[in-house]
């Protein structure tokens, strides 16, 4: 299964909204990740989970409609900025489909840091509308157990991109 982490895109800061919906700049990065993604092929997740608060949400939104409209949009609680990770963590261990997480600094960092095995969030960093690609192997640790290992396939970020997308 693959996994996507997906730090939201840019958000109005908290004293001009207090929501803090996405930015013009920030949904105009995440349509530009989304239509790379879809033009590579390389995102397929069955559903985007997001934390349900705004900036997650139109993040989850606007890559649904530019690269995945097939997936389901489920918010998650497990994914609140204040969540711990081992929340997250739980949650995917019970996933065989591969899924998008929408995220925030610093859960998301530290669910990275998590799946690679690492106490070292500061080396884990998810730029925001960036998108990590994980795979997870299943394997069997003994007496039945299931367990997964995970391993990084790609990363990108809006900055990589080509202006004309």
């Amino acid at each position: 299964m693959k996994v996507f982490l997906v730090r939201h895109a840019e958000a109005q800061p908290y004293s001009s909204d207090p929501a803090r919906h996405l930015t013009e700049r920030g949904r105009q990065q995440v349509e530009r990740v989304g239509r790379f993604l879809r033009e590579r092929a390389q995102f397929d997740p069955v559903a985007l989970w997001h934390s349900g608060l705004p900036r997650a949400l139109e993040t989850a939104e606007v890559l649904r409609r530019t690269a995945v409209p097939g997936a389901q949009l489920l918010a998650r609680s497990a994914l609140l900025p204040e969540a711990p990770a081992q929340e997250a963590w739980d949650l995917l261990l019970q996933q065989d489909e591969s899924v998008a997480l929408v995220g925030h600094h610093p859960q998301l960092h530290e669910l990275f840091a998590l799946m690679m095995g690492s106490q070292a969030t500061e080396l884990w960093e998810i730029v925001k509308a960036g998108v990590v690609c994980i795979n997870g192997h299943d394997y069997y640790s003994g007496l039945g157990r299931k367990a997964r290992r995970w391993s990084i396939c790609w990363m990108i970020t809006p900055r990589l991109l080509p202006p004309s997308l």
